[in-house]
């Protein structure tokens, strides 16, 4: 058996993880320009409750707020940990910030409001969420930033 050298070694170890990345699309249910994640219906999201189903597959907790579905970014704008929902309230376990279900702060050292994935509804009916496009408070009444659900 032969040794690798340098540059058959960088050869084979970009295609792993080409290969990797490809499998992690595949498995993450994107479509399209690889951005795009198909979450389920809008039934699956019932009004007034934050969920918290996404969370540890794509980090995203979606929110059926009033008239407006939404796909926030499961991440404390506080020190970067990951969020958890208890008591349909969005908590961080890690320096106890809360968050409403728009994704505004209301209690911990958070001040930032939570980013907002893009979302979109597709031709078949399911709430698409683009990880590629987000969304600052300033920005949350960009039609790209929310599904009317008078409309999902």
């Amino acid at each position: 058996m032969s040794e690798l050298n340098r540059r058959d070694f960088v050869k084979v170890t970009a295609a792993g993880i080409g290969l990797l990345v490809l499998g992690d699309q595949l498995l993450a249910g994107t479509t399209g320009n690889g951005s795009a994640i198909d979450v389920g219906e809008p039934s699956d999201f019932p009004k007034g409750v934050i969920s918290d189903k996404l969370i540890a597959s794509h980090n995203i907790i979606i929110v059926n707020e009033g008239d407006r579905i939404i796909a926030l970014k499961a991440t404390c704008t506080h020190k970067g940990a990951t969020l958890s929902v208890a008591d349909n309230q969005i908590v961080c376990n890690r320096h106890h910030s809360k968050f409403d279900d728009t994704g505004a702060p209301t209690a911990g050292p958070a001040k930032a409001a939570l980013f907002r994935y893009g979302i979109s509804l597709s031709d078949n009916g399911h709430l698409m969420v683009d990880k590629s496009k987000q969304f600052g408070k300033e920005q949350w009444d960009d039609p790209a930033a929310f599904v009317t659900s008078k409309t999902a």
